[in-house]
């Protein structure tokens, strides 16, 4: 029962665990194991229940997906991921999962990683020879740019890519900050507030076009894109609007950005210290 869940230590009147989740997310997370299966982590005044156990994250999001209701956590981030997969609760989350499934089958996981081997092959090139040096940086661009090549191949989303790849970061590190406080809060912030809603319109309008010219010729290019754009349910009839498709690859490309933040995180905590100066 939610009354039985017990708090993670440290939560202040107000904002919650706002400077643990800011300064220091890794350990702070890593530390809820501690206090039990579930755990209360404050967002602002808001309670988030954190799963700690492998068997309850996979329930959560995979067996009942569906049963969990995620919209307090995801409006503060709306105008940028919209209502993907990860957010739909219910028969809107069976039917989204329904139509997205075709492009993560191993078949067409293996059309994706023709691709893998090529920007392998260019990144190897990148790294510097005979020397020493900080390999974080290089293996999160290999990382963002094999998921961009699995999520838009073709030379039509060569504009797109470059500015998902390019303003993602910064889209990121201010979804953190509203995540974590009430969205008035945030709001209050007039000028990270603008450039936020900015961003977002800039990056879903060019995803959008990329939707709609691959909607137009209807090639398969290898790529995810092609599948969520040609995918038809064939018991249903059922497929994706363009609105649903740049809600998806708004939401796969901020999980390849949190990993990416996670990664440096963990090898340079510093990185994310001086985002509570921003508040």
């Amino acid at each position: 029962r939610p009354a039985d869940v017990p708090w993670a230590p440290g939560r202040l009147p107000g904002i919650g665990h706002a400077r643990q989740l800011i300064t220091d997310p890794l350990p702070f997370v890593r530390s809820l194991p501690t206090y039990g299966p579930v755990v209360k982590v404050g967002l602002g005044p808001r309670p988030l229940y954190m799963a700690t156990t492998i068997e309850l994250v996979r329930d959560v999001g995979l067996g009942r997906a569906g049963e969990f209701h995620r919209d307090n956590l995801i409006e503060p981030v709306a105008p940028f991921t919209g209502r993907s997969l990860v957010t739909l609760s219910g028969s809107d989350h069976r039917r989204r999962r329904r139509l997205i499934a075709p492009a993560f089958h191993r078949n067409r996981i293996a059309v994706y990683a023709e691709s893998y081997a090529e920007i392998a092959e260019q990144w190897l090139g990148t790294l510097p020879v005979g020397t020493p040096f900080e390999a974080t940086p290089y293996v999160d661009k290999l990382a963002i740019d094999t998921l961009m090549a699995s999520l838009i191949r073709a030379d039509v989303g060569a504009d797109a890519r470059s500015v998902l790849s390019s303003k993602s970061p910064e889209l990121l590190a201010e979804a953190s900050i509203r995540t974590i406080l009430p969205v008035a809060v945030a709001e209050l912030r007039r000028g990270a507030h603008r450039r936020f809603l900015d961003t977002s319109d800039r990056m879903r309008a060019e995803a959008k076009n990329v939707v709609a010219e691959y909607r137009r010729h209807g090639d398969d290019r290898g790529d995810l894109l092609s599948t969520l754009v040609n995918h038809v349910d064939p018991g249903t009839g059922e497929f994706l609007g363009d609105e649903d498709i740049v809600d998806e690859l708004m939401t796969l490309l901020m999980g390849a950005q949190v990993w990416a933040a996670l990664h440096q995180e963990e090898s340079s905590p510093e990185r994310l210290r001086g985002q509570l100066d921003r508040l």
